[in-house]
């Protein structure tokens, strides 16, 4: 229903704003990313979960090359509609533009507004700015936090509460709403009923940011190979049964917690995050955190960047039948992100709008994990738990 809203409402929106009799009044702003990534192993892929699709080629366009255009049009005097339409892979391979933004803002006060309809999945600290990669300093933000929650829009409410205190500027973000994932991997997810609370508080140079979220979600696994194990584990007895109830279903509930700071002087740019993501089934519980550190010398700022996931628990959990260790140990392998990365990197700032990034990162995944990256094969998929991989990325960031 929330779905059919939001559609609604964008075509509403976009109708507005193409026939506003006051174009002066008409914000139009764009942002765009040209950008590949090489791995240099043949036996896995760089890949985005949520992001984009593996690419067969060990040099890939799809995880950061993106194109923006948002528009917003006040429509009375407390009363304004923005709407974001990106173009981008999605992780089903396609560049068919959609529609990321798509929400009416009221202000109820000077320091408080509301909106409502469709806005991005506001989870992370830098979730709001996610698209836009010329306001990061890195290519793209550390994937062993970011990675954490793939979804990228919310449909639903949200209130924004900004005050001055003291010298403080704070801010109190609650929301609501529902989303919905397609994935290459013939998975689907879908968040239900998720609220949510952020803070944010500033001062000077500093900002600290403090997220919880919790939700109702689905998990459904149409594979071949998903829907085989789950029928060879009913057929096993209890414990196979237990097990092929996690493989998915309508039954799953998250919670999700972010803790993050940002200081930037002008001259010195150094930020973290933790992230950790409890759930009760059908996906891993996993914690993620990175601590970055730049500084910027003229034009140009070197940055080195560190991070780390963590799996607390399986995908598959529970005592394993006589006869599926192996199909269950490859099965939660699969799903298994766990890895440490180190990245060297620096941003050349060419003008105002332009800006080209270069950054070398080097991933040492768990044994029994397939880190940041997608086998290209089944046999792959075993061989490389425990390896260093590495990745160059380099990129063209534009905003106009």
């Amino acid at each position: 229903m929330i779905s059919k809203l939001v559609g609604a409402l964008s075509l509403a929106l976009a109708a507005s704003i193409a026939s506003a009799s006051d174009t002066s009044a008409l914000s139009l702003t764009g942002f765009g990313t040209v950008g590949f990534v090489y791995t240099d192993d043949g036996e896995a892929q760089f890949v985005r979960w949520g992001v984009n699709k593996p690419s067969d080629s060990r040099l890939d366009l799809s995880p950061d090359s993106i194109l923006g255009i948002q528009a917003s049009l006040p429509l009375a005097p407390k009363v304004d509609a923005t709407v974001q339409i990106v173009s981008s892979e999605d992780s089903l391979g396609s560049y068919t533009p959609h529609v990321t933004w798509a929400f009416l803002r009221y202000a109820l006060t000077p320091s408080v507004t509301i909106r409502g309809g469709r806005m991005r999945a506001p989870f992370f600290m830098l979730s709001d700015s996610l698209q836009v990669n010329y306001t990061n300093v890195w290519v793209r933000p550390p994937v062993d936090v970011y990675s954490l929650v793939p979804v990228n829009e919310l449909d639903g409410i949200d209130l924004l509460y900004r005050e001055q205190v003291s010298g403080l500027e704070l801010e109190v973000h609650p929301y609501f709403g529902n989303s919905k994932l397609d994935l290459f991997d013939d998975s689907v997810v879908e968040l239900r009923d998720t609220v949510g609370l952020n803070l944010a508080v500033r001062y000077d140079n500093l900002t600290l940011h403090f997220g919880h979220a919790e939700t109702r979600f689905s998990y459904i696994r149409s594979s071949n190979s998903s829907i085989q194990l789950k029928n060879a584990l009913i057929a096993s007895g209890a414990a196979g049964q237990a097990l092929a109830a996690q493989i998915g279903g309508e039954q799953g509930h998250a919670r999700f917690d972010s803790l993050g700071f940002q200081w930037d002087d002008g001259r010195n740019i150094i930020s973290g995050e933790y992230a950790k993501r409890r759930t009760n089934r059908y996906i891993p519980s996993v914690e993620g955190a990175y601590l970055s550190v730049g500084r910027r010398i003229g034009a140009v700022t070197p940055y080195v960047l560190f991070s780390k996931q963590n799996t607390l628990e399986q995908t598959l959990r529970g005592p394993v039948p006589t006869g599926f260790a192996q199909s269950i140990g490859f099965f939660n392998l699969i799903r298994d992100n766990s890895q440490e990365t180190l990245t060297l990197g620096a941003r050349w700032d060419l003008n105002r709008m332009l800006a080209l990034k270069a950054e070398w990162t080097q991933a040492h995944l768990e044994r029994a994990s397939a880190g940041s990256f997608y086998p290209t094969s089944a046999a792959a998929a075993t061989r490389i738990g425990g390896r260093t991989l590495n990745t160059l990325s380099v990129s063209m960031d534009v905003l106009f």
